[in-house]
């Protein structure tokens, strides 16, 4: 039984995907780009920096101080979004995080 259970455990690990980085440090993923991303995480940053860049480009053509304010504040975000997921990308290309084995 117990031998089954370490085959197993080596069956399952070499084929599992990389660990993602913990919920816990949302804030270290959104505004620093975090240092051990996986490809899958530095999409989903570059598309809510997209998106971001997005919504701040949009309020800041509404007339109104705080619509310009928030928007500007909004398209710096996306932007700094943009320029880390880009380099968690690469970083996490150049690894070669997710291939298997």
């Amino acid at each position: 039984m117990l031998e089954h259970r370490r085959s197993w455990n080596r069956q399952t690990l070499r084929g599992s995907p990389p660990r993602l980085v913990p919920t816990g440090s949302l804030d270290k993923v959104l505004l620093t780009g975090g240092k051990n991303l996986s490809v899958f995480q530095s999409v989903g940053l570059l598309v809510f920096a997209v998106l971001g860049l997005g919504v701040g480009i949009l309020l800041v053509r509404v007339d109104g101080v705080w619509f310009v304010m928030w928007g500007c504040a909004l398209s710096l975000w996306g932007l700094v979004m943009l320029f880390n997921g880009s380099k968690a990308l690469i970083r996490a290309i150049q690894k070669g995080h997710d291939q298997p084995g």
